[in-house]
């Protein structure tokens, strides 16, 4: 069926209210003559909003989806009304209708969408790409990278502040900020999960970090960085129960990762800080540079080269986009937990859904 835009929506509905007209053959590009006559002899074409509201609220209730009124102008305004009481109805969730899996998973993602928007400590970013793709696979990966286990303190307003003195081999500063996030989209899910929807949730742990700067850095040889990283990676799974892997998984290894990196670098004629602007003047990449240069100075002391610190970071956050998107076949999103400076480099190059929350360090 095609998208119905809200002309469409408009002339089906007044259609529908008309006696001396029934169901014409355009119409069959948008829904059938089953679909149509079953809006009408339930009054949905005709109903005033708010009842209209109520009733889709009603609906979703007792399917036990917990639902109120905002939630559903929500969905009318991210859909059309025609197109809300089509998804109602292709989900099996009223009317005898065969389930379509596509729109029960569609509608099911729409309303989780709209919780994580409405969650004060998650933000959601490019929603709309959750339905874009009408795959019939109920699976949806959320994939959060989190960085090593670096050393990090506490400051005196409730912060965390990295020393980057050590790498330990326990869970990371990031990785519990996005264990937590994980808890918070699981119990958002629970009742979207019983109606069909199955999320996946994922750890990757930046292994890639084993640089020749970092190790020096860290004062850490590539066999013991690489080791501890893997213990991380196995005390994190078994602590949380969440699958958690290294992010060269996703790249046949380390050297697979570095070839793909430099790839980015030849394809996109990234080589200098200079050209992040030019090829992407929308962010302000400066002020992003700046808001990293505690961090780096820590990390790497105060004669670092800084610009290619952050350019190297860039495309690292480039390839971990890329890579998500490339391996789940665009039936994944990211939850960023890091700091926020860096997120809107996942999707550069990719499109892919963004969920982040505020965390400073």
């Amino acid at each position: 069926m095609s998208r119905i835009n809200s002309y469409i929506s408009r002339s089906i509905l007044k259609q529908s209210a008309s006696e001396s007209v029934g169901y014409s053959s355009w119409m069959r590009t948008y829904l059938s003559a089953k679909e149509y006559h079953f809006i009408k002899d339930n009054y949905m074409h005709a109903m005033p909003i708010e009842d209209f509201k109520k009733k889709i609220d009603s609906i979703l209730n007792n399917l036990n989806i917990e639902s109120d009124v905002n939630l559903v102008e929500y969905l009318i305004r991210v859909n059309t009304r025609l197109e809300i009481i089509l998804k109602i109805i292709r989900s099996g969730f009223y009317g005898n209708f065969q389930t379509k899996k596509e729109h029960r998973i569609n509608l099911l993602l729409q309303i989780f969408s709209y919780r994580i928007l409405k969650n004060s400590d998650l933000n959601i970013i490019q929603p709309e790409l959750f339905t874009s793709n009408n795959n019939k696979d109920n699976d949806l990966h959320i994939i959060g990278p989190v960085c090593p286990d670096y050393s990090y303190v506490n400051t005196k307003d409730g912060r965390y502040r990295y020393t980057f003195e050590s790498i330990g081999n326990g869970i990371g500063l990031v990785a519990k900020k996005a264990i937590i996030n994980f808890s918070i989209l699981d119990r958002l899910s629970k009742d979207l999960v019983a109606n069909g929807l199955n999320l996946k949730f994922k750890i990757l742990i930046g292994d890639f970090e084993a640089n020749e700067k970092n190790l020096e850095a860290l004062n850490e040889s590539k066999s013991s960085f690489l080791k501890k990283v893997s213990l991380s990676r196995d005390t994190i799974e078994q602590t949380t129960g969440i699958k958690t892997d290294l992010f060269t998984s996703l790249s046949l290894g380390l050297e697979g990762w570095q070839t793909q990196i430099e790839q980015i670098k030849l394809m996109y004629n990234l080589k200098e800080f200079i050209d992040l602007e030019r090829l992407f003047p929308d962010i302000k990449h400066e002020k992003r540079l700046i808001s990293r240069l505690p961090l780096y100075k820590k990390w790497f002391g105060n004669s670092a080269n800084f610009k290619q610190i952050f350019l190297n970071q860039t495309l690292e956050y480039i390839l971990m986009g890329s890579l998500i998107s490339n391996s789940y076949q665009n039936r994944a999103c990211i939850l960023a937990s890091d700091h926020k400076a860096m997120r809107e480099y996942y999707s550069l190059i990719s499109k892919i859904v963004l969920i982040s929350s505020s965390f400073k360090y």
